[in-house]
């Protein structure tokens, strides 16, 4: 009977384990990024990161999609009018990084398995009240350079990145391109629902981005076209504002 009961609470255990993830806040950091799309075009939009430093987790995202979240179950409607050209949400566990999408009806998800290699230079600055550091790395198609200060000791940072003797308080790439600042942070105890990963379909980083591509300029059947011409003049140009879009991550092929 004992052992009955201990293989119960296992599976119960499992189960819970594969349905629902939470992190449990101490911190919660806001940043802002400013960013220049492809076609020249600006704007600007707010993240959140989310941080379990007793157990070395993360979770960063927009905070469009943060304020989303919260409507899911209290209002569906004005959920469902909430976007971001950034719908990515960047689970950190130890030194496993998790990416969520829901593109349209399609949920994916992938392990980002590059490693961060840091330059650490010598310079240094102000920036607002605490003293910083310059670093530098290549990652995701780029090369960025970090701000981080000793300051605020926790190892964490927008996006994907993370691993400095300090809190990434500023980044750019190096075609400024993408600036993100920090603009506040406080500690704050939460809980905060991630995505199910058994909702979510793991598939190959590369093959993420060409199916996005894919989804996000095919053809659903909403427009009526009268000729194949017009036809093709429509999605020649939702490709070319796909293509006009600024991504975090350009290591792949986007198509």
């Amino acid at each position: 009977m004992k052992l009955r009961c201990i293989n119960l609470l296992l599976a119960l255990f499992i189960f819970t384990t594969a349905v629902s993830q939470n992190i449990n806040t101490d911190y919660v950091f806001l940043y802002n990024l400013k960013y220049t799309r492809n076609d020249s075009s600006s704007d600007n939009e707010q993240f959140i990161l989310l941080v379990e430093s007793k157990s070395n987790k993360s979770a960063f995202l927009s905070s469009t999609i943060y304020s989303a979240n919260s409507l899911k179950k209290t209002n569906p409607n004005d959920y469902a009018s909430y976007g971001s050209e950034f719908p990515e949400i960047v689970f950190q566990n130890n030194n496993q990084i998790d990416v969520f999408e829901d593109i349209k009806e399609f949920k994916y998800r992938y392990i980002e398995n590059e490693k961060l290699n840091w330059e650490i230079v010598k310079e240094k600055k102000k920036i607002g009240k605490v003293n910083a550091q310059l670093a530098k790395c290549n990652a995701y198609g780029r090369t960025w350079y970090a701000w981080f200060t000793a300051e605020i000791p926790l190892n964490y940072g927008p996006y994907k990145f993370k691993g400095l003797p300090g809190l990434i308080v500023n980044m750019y790439d190096s075609e400024k391109k993408i600036n993100f600042t920090l603009e506040s942070y406080k500690k704050k105890t939460e809980t905060y629902a991630l995505p199910r990963i058994k909702d979510y379909t793991l598939i190959a980083k590369d093959k993420y981005f060409k199916n996005r591509f894919k989804i996000l300029t095919a053809d659903d059947g909403v427009v009526l076209f009268k000729t194949s011409e017009e036809r093709k003049k429509w999605f020649n140009g939702v490709k070319r504002r796909y293509r006009g879009q600024v991504l975090l991550d350009v290591k792949y092929p986007q198509e």
